[in-house]
Protein backbone atom coordinates (compact mmCIF):
# COMPACT_ATOMS: atom_id res chain seq x y z
CA UNK A 1 0.00 0.00 0.00
CA UNK A 2 0.56 3.81 -0.49
CA UNK A 3 1.64 5.92 2.10
CA UNK A 4 -0.60 8.61 1.50
CA UNK A 5 1.00 11.22 4.40
CA UNK A 6 2.47 14.38 3.69
CA UNK A 7 5.31 13.93 2.23
CA UNK A 8 6.22 18.13 1.81
CA UNK A 9 4.99 19.56 4.88
CA UNK A 10 2.46 22.25 5.37
CA UNK A 11 5.02 24.55 6.77
CA UNK A 12 7.36 23.75 3.97
CA UNK A 13 4.47 24.69 1.65
CA UNK A 14 4.07 27.81 3.77
CA UNK A 15 7.75 28.68 3.31
CA UNK A 16 7.14 28.59 -0.62
CA UNK A 17 4.42 30.61 -0.42
CA UNK A 18 6.50 33.21 1.36
CA UNK A 19 9.32 32.71 -0.62
CA UNK A 20 7.16 33.23 -4.27
CA UNK A 21 5.56 36.06 -2.43
CA UNK A 22 9.28 37.71 -1.72
CA UNK A 23 10.00 36.69 -5.14
CA UNK A 24 7.41 38.26 -7.25
CA UNK A 25 6.76 41.12 -4.75
CA UNK A 26 7.16 44.23 -7.41
CA UNK A 27 4.47 42.25 -9.47
CA UNK A 28 1.55 41.08 -6.80
CA UNK A 29 -0.18 44.35 -5.52
CA UNK A 30 -2.84 43.02 -3.62
CA UNK A 31 -2.14 39.57 -3.97
CA UNK A 32 -0.79 36.72 -2.59
CA UNK A 33 0.34 33.11 -2.79
CA UNK A 34 -0.82 29.97 -1.52
CA UNK A 35 0.83 26.23 -1.98
CA UNK A 36 -0.89 23.24 -1.26
CA UNK A 37 1.22 19.68 -1.85
CA UNK A 38 -0.57 16.16 -1.35
CA UNK A 39 -0.56 12.36 -2.38
CA UNK A 40 -2.67 9.86 -3.12
CA UNK A 41 -2.46 6.60 -4.57
CA UNK A 42 -1.50 7.51 -7.71
CA UNK A 43 0.92 10.47 -7.74
CA UNK A 44 1.20 13.89 -6.45
CA UNK A 45 -0.80 17.13 -7.25
CA UNK A 46 0.30 20.44 -6.17
CA UNK A 47 -1.51 23.69 -6.33
CA UNK A 48 0.05 27.14 -6.06
CA UNK A 49 -2.98 29.96 -5.64
CA UNK A 50 -1.89 33.14 -6.88
CA UNK A 51 -5.35 35.02 -5.23
CA UNK A 52 -6.63 38.39 -3.21
CA UNK A 53 -8.14 38.25 0.04
CA UNK A 54 -11.64 39.55 -1.50
CA UNK A 55 -11.25 36.54 -3.63
CA UNK A 56 -12.18 39.00 -6.85
CA UNK A 57 -8.75 36.92 -7.96
CA UNK A 58 -8.22 33.50 -7.49
CA UNK A 59 -6.05 31.86 -9.72
CA UNK A 60 -5.24 28.26 -8.77
CA UNK A 61 -2.41 26.68 -11.03
CA UNK A 62 -2.13 22.70 -10.40
CA UNK A 63 -0.44 20.11 -11.53
CA UNK A 64 -0.27 16.03 -10.98
CA UNK A 65 2.23 13.62 -11.83
CA UNK A 66 2.43 9.70 -11.31
CA UNK A 67 5.09 9.65 -9.68
CA UNK A 68 5.11 5.30 -9.48
CA UNK A 69 5.32 5.53 -13.24
CA UNK A 70 8.86 6.73 -12.72
CA UNK A 71 12.22 6.55 -10.67
CA UNK A 72 11.16 8.91 -8.25
CA UNK A 73 10.21 9.67 -4.97
CA UNK A 74 6.80 11.06 -3.93
CA UNK A 75 8.77 14.26 -2.63
CA UNK A 76 10.72 14.51 -6.30
CA UNK A 77 7.68 14.39 -8.07
CA UNK A 78 6.30 17.27 -6.24
CA UNK A 79 9.24 19.33 -6.25
CA UNK A 80 9.44 18.43 -9.82
CA UNK A 81 5.99 19.99 -10.24
CA UNK A 82 6.47 22.99 -8.13
CA UNK A 83 9.54 23.67 -10.04
CA UNK A 84 7.60 23.51 -13.24
CA UNK A 85 5.11 25.90 -11.94
CA UNK A 86 7.70 28.05 -10.56
CA UNK A 87 8.67 28.53 -14.45
CA UNK A 88 5.07 29.09 -15.22
CA UNK A 89 4.81 31.85 -13.30
CA UNK A 90 8.35 33.42 -14.07
CA UNK A 91 6.74 33.38 -17.62
CA UNK A 92 3.65 34.77 -16.23
CA UNK A 93 4.85 37.66 -14.49
CA UNK A 94 7.46 38.51 -17.13
CA UNK A 95 5.03 38.96 -19.81
CA UNK A 96 2.46 40.95 -17.70
CA UNK A 97 0.42 38.05 -16.66
CA UNK A 98 -0.95 37.64 -20.54
CA UNK A 99 -0.25 33.75 -20.27
CA UNK A 100 -2.23 31.49 -19.21
CA UNK A 101 -2.26 27.28 -18.88
CA UNK A 102 -5.51 25.77 -20.35
CA UNK A 103 -8.53 25.32 -18.49
CA UNK A 104 -8.31 21.35 -18.69
CA UNK A 105 -5.54 19.31 -17.44
CA UNK A 106 -2.86 19.65 -20.29
CA UNK A 107 0.57 16.89 -20.76
CA UNK A 108 3.85 18.67 -20.36
CA UNK A 109 7.59 17.45 -19.50
CA UNK A 110 10.41 18.68 -17.46
CA UNK A 111 13.33 16.56 -17.46
CA UNK A 112 12.03 13.80 -19.43
CA UNK A 113 9.04 13.65 -17.08
CA UNK A 114 5.63 13.68 -18.22
CA UNK A 115 3.45 15.73 -16.23
CA UNK A 116 -0.27 17.82 -16.63
CA UNK A 117 -0.83 20.90 -15.91
CA UNK A 118 -4.07 23.27 -15.94
CA UNK A 119 -5.32 26.76 -14.68
CA UNK A 120 -8.25 29.53 -14.56
CA UNK A 121 -8.84 32.89 -13.02
CA UNK A 122 -12.09 32.92 -10.83
CA UNK A 123 -13.42 36.14 -9.95
CA UNK A 124 -14.86 34.54 -6.44
CA UNK A 125 -16.71 36.92 -5.26
CA UNK A 126 -19.00 37.81 -8.40
CA UNK A 127 -19.19 33.85 -8.10
CA UNK A 128 -20.73 34.50 -4.75
CA UNK A 129 -22.90 37.20 -5.98
CA UNK A 130 -24.41 35.14 -8.75
CA UNK A 131 -25.10 32.17 -6.59
CA UNK A 132 -27.19 34.50 -4.11
CA UNK A 133 -29.21 36.46 -7.16
CA UNK A 134 -29.74 32.61 -8.52
CA UNK A 135 -30.68 31.29 -4.99
CA UNK A 136 -33.22 33.87 -4.65
CA UNK A 137 -35.11 33.52 -7.78
CA UNK A 138 -35.51 29.84 -6.77
CA UNK A 139 -32.39 28.44 -9.37
CA UNK A 140 -29.46 26.46 -9.14
CA UNK A 141 -25.69 27.56 -10.46
CA UNK A 142 -26.67 26.22 -14.29
CA UNK A 143 -30.58 27.94 -14.17
CA UNK A 144 -32.35 25.10 -13.51
CA UNK A 145 -35.47 25.37 -10.51
CA UNK A 146 -33.66 24.79 -7.33
CA UNK A 147 -34.81 20.79 -5.49
CA UNK A 148 -37.66 21.82 -2.88
CA UNK A 149 -36.54 20.01 0.11
CA UNK A 150 -38.33 17.01 1.20
CA UNK A 151 -39.32 18.34 4.95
Amino acid sequence: MIDTKAFITETECKDLASLLNRKYAGFLAERYFEVVVDRNPIGVHAKVTLRNSSGSYFYPVEGRIADVDHDMTAREGGQLLLDYMGSYFDEYFREGGDVYLPIDWTEYEMDGVPLQMKGQIHNLAIEKMADEFLAGKGLDRDGHPAAQSLH
